[in-house]
């Protein structure tokens, strides 16, 4: 059993050996079937990387959605105060955090550039705020908020900007659908091509295989060198695809990074990691080991000796 376990691992040590030096006899050829691979594999995997962090980012944003209570312009610094302190204690609450006159103003002219405009008016126009953190980030714990402070004699009005971060997160969620039936169509489409090359490949040895099925050999032994053959085109496939996605996401980490820091965000583009890299091999790989075996099964079955 071991003599025939040895000599089994032999056979595929040479067969895939033998296609891989094929494949560097063609190496003009294949690198360019690599590149259309890595191309029809890379687009919907970078595009996936990037909402992937963006969606991430954005649940991070979402779970600290704040709710924002505007006082009358009759409230006191000393009521606000106790107010805070009244709020932070509610239930549904994390942090209670007050903002008074001048850090509203000061942060308003720092995000618009309107100081001069505001430093017209006689008073400070804006009203004193609590920024309340809820301790979930759906709406059930903003309306009970609402509902227990909204006729308190000091509070104007009570913000929560739930709605178009619901709308948000719809959005990301169909372009995530999108980039996912895009992804089953560009797999697809390798398919099509390790299928193509292998119906070439078998058709340029169609003697051999006659000879060897005439001896006796089975459909399994003739299958096994384009199994390779489709293996290593994947894996050069992903290969490339990766290159090409941690190419781009570098590419556009500095501009993606300047713009999220021109709207005083901490988002950042970061690149594939080793998981990613390596999974997306692995995916590479069997996807051209199933696109070998599928057209190999096909096209030797259609050969016979006569």
């Amino acid at each position: 059993m071991l003599i025939g376990l040895k000599a089994w691992l032999q056979r595929h040590r040479f067969e895939a050996a033998r296609s891989l030096a094929s494949i560097w006899r063609q190496r003009w050829s294949s690198l360019s079937t690599w590149g259309a691979m890595g191309i029809a594999l890379g687009l919907p995997v970078f595009l996936l990387s990037f909402l992937g962090q963006l969606a991430a980012y954005e649940g991070q944003w979402q779970g600290q959605a704040s709710i924002s209570v505007y006082l009358k312009a009759s409230a006191k610094a000393l009521e606000a105060c106790k107010l805070t302190v009244e709020m932070e204690a509610a239930t549904g609450v994390v942090q209670a955090r007050l903002i008074s006159k001048e850090e509203a103003l000061a942060e308003f002219a720092a995000k618009t550039g309107m100081a001069d405009i505001l430093n017209a008016f006689d008073e400070n126009p804006l009203p004193i705020v609590i920024e309340v953190i809820p301790s979930q980030s759906g709406g059930l714990a903003a309306e009970a908020f609402r509902q227990q402070f909204a006729k308190h004699p000091l509070v104007d009005e009570i913000v929560f900007d739930e709605a178009w971060m619901r709308r948000l997160g719809a959005i990301m969620e169909t372009a995530t659908r999108l980039i996912q039936a895009l992804g089953l169509v560009m797999s697809l489409g390798v398919i099509l091509i390790v299928s193509n090359m292998l119906r070439l490949a078998i058709e340029n040895r169609r003697v051999e295989i006659e000879v060897q099925k005439l001896i006796g050999a089975t459909d399994a032994f003739v299958r096994r060198p384009f199994l390779y053959f489709g293996l290593w085109h994947g894996l050069g496939g992903g290969l490339v695809a990766s290159l090409l996605v941690q190419g781009a996401l570098i590419y556009l980490s500095g501009p993606v990074e300047a713009l999220a820091q021109s709207y005083r965000s901490g988002f950042a583009l970061q690149g594939l990691g080793l998981a990613a890299v390596l999974m997306l091999l692995l995916f590479a790989a069997l996807l051209g080991l199933l696109s070998a075996w599928m057209a190999a099964g096909q096209h030797l079955r259609a050969i016979e000796p006569e």
